[in-house]
């Protein structure tokens, strides 16, 4: 039988013409007001009490009126028809019927009707949905009015799209009762659409238990979070993804959050696998819980180096930004005492400091600990006491083991059972492709597992490594990121006592100062000279230049700069070098000496640097300079190799008649003896073929020729064109190297005594 809600001019499409149901005279008449009852959608409606409109039918049952005015758009936020749910996030409140059961199909809700769904879905024949409206099908019936609400097949109407979808819920069809639910919410009938969510969740669908779950919690009525709680999960276990989320999010117990989360992560969900994160990182923070980071970087490693990348910019932007709060106690003790800590690190020595404070003697005490080690720092009868000379051996009970004896396997095996600096080793090893493969990705989570271990020396790898990717960076986005991760490892890294973060982070406040007095100045001599006594060549060559050109410090000291300037450049440091050259050219802090000035700025201009070479000119333009002092100066800091080794070789391989290997370490003096006259005469042409080396040490004329034809001739024995005979090429003859020996004796005796 149908039912008095039914609409009023249902039309069929029979035989090409246009006719009313049979049904049209048993029928409700939409009144012109377009008010129905939303409890019972009659239409017999009145006016009580003024313009108080209620229903003839509800009205004496209930409190108050229940009648709603239907009109215009069923669907106020109306989506399209979409083609996928698999990854859909958006809120089912903002979709119609057809998407919201397409949804439910998808993952799986509708259960043995799911084929009788799907016929129906695509259907947008009236009459054929007519027909089985009429024999009391309820998802055709929802069908039909979805064909009103969204004007499919038929003209647009929203009271007919409405009485239709109360038609389909109480012929069973329970995801009209959500569409109405929706529906009644946007009409502001808060409490009638609680009504319908809720008996539609009664009746066990999936999306109407998560609303009603929703609506209970909002509501904050007594014992609201156990109710919600429960129908969530209730819709959680049919696998509705929105309920999984919530129960992580609410569940009570740790186990429970981590099911659900899981449930929704095996779903795709992006959420749940960040929610599942922070779950795992509060227990991997937890010494007692036996999951452990190893797990977390496993598992979770993209989402840990994002959060560690936010943690870590976080306060090292405010800092750049704020550079004054830097300045320190500690800080303020370097700036004070810079002269004499270098003054004491330049002559390997301890020095002793008292302290006006309890205060600052305390906080100096724990800061040096950190850039220098627990065993480099005394504290006793109110004086602290460092130990700047790294010739005298300290024990260090920390270190028990020669980790350079260790295989990558075996540090590895370290690593993997909790050894910091092994971890760090690991990270290494990945990062420069010793004994393993090159792998930025582990790299970083060794570094990041070393770290949360207590080693904070990982720091400067990890802002090496941001370093490089901000240097290969091709969107700018990126560029600016790794740079900040970058300055922000520096930072972390200079804050633990890091030599190499702490010359970074002076060169940044270095070049972002303005004046010799403002504080990014007076911070970066404090960074450098952190840096300098760990031995970082760059900062003690800046800490040079600082004490040079009286920089942040209160008097100009040119002995503590040329002795910075000479550990720096005879470690390589090119700017060492030219400063160095400098000192010796103009006196400063050394005897004036033209000839070393040259020596040290030909090194700067071999390491690449521009000016050098100039002022290398610029003293021999000015008759200062000879090639005679410069080679002797140059000569007297190149090691010469050892050759007679190889000479007793030749004589014991001519002897057993291995003609071969004889004249393969023939050639090896003769490359010990190039290289040698390389490196003092032509260091520029290190990488050079013989044939240029040849023509440039003929013009040197620092050797006499004799000797440069038979160092080139001795390097062709066992090569073509080297055989009186004609030999085949490659075959040695035993009288190839006899031929050798006496021009080979000459040249090696002119070696040595060179």
């Amino acid at each position: 039988m149908i039912a008095r809600y039914d609409i009023q001019t249902l039309e069929k499409i029979e035989d090409g013409k246009l006719f009313k149901s049979i049904d049209y005279y048993t029928m409700q008449l939409i009144r012109g007001s377009k008010k129905i009852c939303m409890k019972c959608c009659s239409e017999k409606v009145f006016n009580r009490y003024g313009d108080i409109v209620h229903c003839a039918t509800c009205s004496p049952d209930v409190d108050g009126p229940t009648t709603i005015s239907v009109g215009g758009d069923f669907y106020n936020n109306m989506k399209t028809d979409l083609t996928s749910f698999d990854t859909y996030k958006g809120s089912l409140a903002d979709l119609r019927w057809t998407d919201v059961v397409r949804y439910a199909s998808s993952h799986g809700f509708l259960g043995d009707k799911k084929a009788q769904y799907d016929n129906i879905l695509t259907v947008e024949d009236i009459g054929q949905l007519a027909k089985l409206y009429e024999v009391g099908d309820g998802i055709a019936t929802a069908r039909l009015a979805e064909c009103y609400a969204c004007g499919i097949g038929v003209e647009k109407n929203a009271m007919m799209a409405y009485k239709l979808f109360f038609i389909a819920e109480t012929r069973g069809e329970t995801y009209s009762a959500f569409i109405r639910a929706i529906y009644l919410r946007f009409r502001y009938k808060y409490q009638y659409a609680f009504m319908v969510l809720g008996q539609a969740a009664d009746k066990g669908n999936p999306v109407a238990m998560y609303h009603f779950a929703e609506d209970i919690y909002s509501r904050k009525k007594p014992n609201y979070q156990t109710i919600s709680y429960g129908w969530w999960k209730k819709s959680a276990d049919m696998g509705f993804l929105p309920s999984m989320l919530r129960c992580g999010e609410y569940a009570p117990s740790t186990e429970e959050k981590e099911h659900y989360y899981n449930l929704a992560k095996n779903k795709g969900s992006s959420e749940a696998r960040k929610a599942l994160f922070d779950l795992y990182l509060r227990r991997a923070r937890d010494p007692k819980d036996e999951l452990g980071m190893d797990f977390l970087l496993s598992n979770y490693f993209y989402e840990y180096v994002e959060r560690f990348e936010q943690d870590t910019t976080k306060e090292a932007k405010f800092v750049f930004q704020h550079p004054d709060c830097l300045m320190g106690i500690y800080e303020n003790w370097i700036l004070k005492n810079a002269s004499p800590i270098m003054k004491a690190f330049l002559e390997e020595r301890k020095e002793t400091f008292e302290f006006s404070s309890l205060n600052e003697q305390e906080c100096v005490f724990e800061w040096l600990k950190k850039d220098l080690g627990k065993n480099r720092v005394v504290f006793e009868k109110g004086r602290l006491t460092i130990n700047l000379n790294y010739n005298e051996e300290i024990d260090d009970e920390d270190c028990e083991i020669d980790y350079s004896q260790l295989t990558f396997t075996q540090r590895l095996e370290r690593a993997k059972s909790g050894d910091s600096w092994a971890q760090l080793l690991v990270g290494d090893a990945y990062q420069y492709g010793e004994g393993v493969g090159k792998n930025d990705s582990l790299a970083i989570r060794w570094y990041i597992t070393s770290l949360t271990n207590g080693e904070d020396m990982a720091y400067d790898e990890l802002a090496n490594i941001y370093r490089i990717r901000r240097d290969n960076a091709i969107k700018t986005s990126d560029r600016s990121r790794f740079s900040d991760c970058a300055n922000a490892c520096i930072y972390h890294g200079a804050k633990a006592g890091c030599g190499s973060s702490c010359f970074f982070l002076g060169v940044f406040f270095d070049r972002i100062s303005r004046n010799e007095s403002d504080i990014c100045t007076k911070l970066a001599l404090v960074y450098y000279l952190r840096s300098a006594i760990q031995y970082i060549y760059g900062a003690i060559n800046n800490i040079g230049t600082f004490f040079k050109n009286r920089v942040a410090v209160d008097l100009r000291d040119y002995s503590i700069a040329a002795s910075c300037f000479k550990i720096a450049a005879e470690a390589g440091d090119e700017y060492g070098m030219f400063n160095l050259g400098e000192c010796y050219e103009y006196g400063n802090g050394v005897p004036r000496d033209y000839s070393l000035a040259g020596k040290w700025y030909l090194k700067a201009q071999g390491k690449g640097h521009k000016a050098a070479g100039d002022r290398y000119d610029k003293l021999y333009r000015e008759n200062k300079l000879n090639h005679k002092t410069i080679e002797k100066a140059v000569a007297s800091d190149v090691e010469k190799g050892d050759v007679n080794t190889f000479f007793e070789r030749v004589m014991e391989h001519l002897d057993n008649k291995y003609y071969e290997d004889a004249a393969t370490n023939i050639r090896h003096i003769e490359e010990t003896i190039l290289s040698y006259f390389v490196q003092v005469y032509i260091p520029e042409c290190i990488f050079d073929n013989k044939g240029v080396q040849r023509k440039k040490l003929e013009q040197v004329q620092a050797i006499p020729q004799h000797y440069i034809e038979i160092l080139y001739n001795i390097g062709k024995v066992g090569n073509s064109g080297a055989h009186a005979n004609g030999a085949q090429k490659g075959s040695v003859t035993e009288q190839d190297i006899k031929r050798m020996i006496p021009p080979l004796k000459d040249l090696i005796s002119f070696y040595e005594e060179y």
